[in-house]
């Protein structure tokens, strides 16, 4: 029984995950516009010898800043899209899975019921903001964090360019620098920065959907923590380890009932989470 509904909640949870790797796709366009209006920026302020001038400087500081505003905008619009999809892609796992285990073990879909009527989209937004609010172990919630990599983003950018004005090389150097601290595909650029806050955010929203249900649902007994099959092979006893091997409420190794949950231990943590159901 338990077996079946595991499955289905499983499927759910790879559903999450297709969706959430096309987030890259979906913010390369927005990025890919971020840097073509700072190559028209650059280009409007470059002299005959393919230099920017010097007496632009100032103007394409503001104007770099405006764009990273536009940019923070964006940014927050589209990972609030991304925890959004994620929590109605949770539900309807969970919501899968009871009524399939309600229709097998021959009891009435109270839990349906009643779970429809309560995750309506006042919920699903709540949800949503209880994520957005989260303030992880460095004190920054997504709000703050987005502020943060905005400031360190057009400071990093006016180094850039102060760089390019002293050395005196081409707008073509200058504009390949910038690209490159926006979207280098390895290390921390801005781009691999905002992957991190979306997989650990919609990741983060996944589970609570999981863990408020597991609280509203009648046959719901037990929620268990399952280590992701790209989990490490740490050399020591790492904390999702703990959380997946160890006894926490009596019922099997991994299993907490759903009010002992656990939060998300620590950023981009790909473990799931299946329900134990009443047999």
């Amino acid at each position: 029984m338990n077996n079946k509904t595991e499955n289905i909640q499983i499927k759910y949870r790879e559903h999450y995950l297709k969706k959430i790797n096309g987030f890259e796709v979906d913010y390369n366009k927005i990025l890919n516009k971020y840097l073509d209006k700072i190559r028209k920026i650059i280009f409007d302020h470059s002299n005959n010898s393919g230099n920017l001038n010097k007496s632009s400087k100032n103007t394409v500081v503001k104007s770099i800043k405006l764009l990273n505003n536009w940019l923070r905008i964006e940014t927050e619009d589209i990972i609030s899209n991304y925890i959004l999809q994620t929590i109605k892609i949770a539900l309807l796992g969970q919501i899968k899975a009871l009524k399939w285990y309600a229709e097998h073990i021959g009891i009435t879909n109270s839990d349906i019921n009643k779970l429809k009527n309560k995750y309506n989209k006042e919920k699903i937004t709540n949800i949503r903001e209880e994520i957005w609010n989260k303030k992880w172990s460095d004190g920054l919630n997504i709000d703050t964090r987005l502020d943060k990599l905005n400031k360190t983003n057009v400071k990093e950018i006016n180094n850039i360019i102060n760089k390019n004005l002293n050395s005196n090389n081409t707008i073509i150097v200058l504009f390949n620098n910038i690209v490159y601290r926006t979207s280098n595909p390895e290390g921390l650029s801005y781009k691999n920065q905002m992957l991190r806050i979306a997989r650990t955010e919609t990741n983060s929203a996944y589970r609570l959907t999981q863990k408020l249900i597991g609280e509203d649902a009648d046959n719901v007994i037990g929620i268990k923590w399952n280590l992701s099959t790209s989990h490490p092979n740490y050399s020591y006893y790492e904390v999702c380890e703990r959380y997946a091997k160890e006894d926490h409420a009596g019922l099997e190794p991994g299993v907490y009932k759903p009010k002992d949950l656990p939060e998300v231990p620590h950023p981009e943590c790909l473990c799931y989470l299946t329900f134990l159901f009443k047999n």
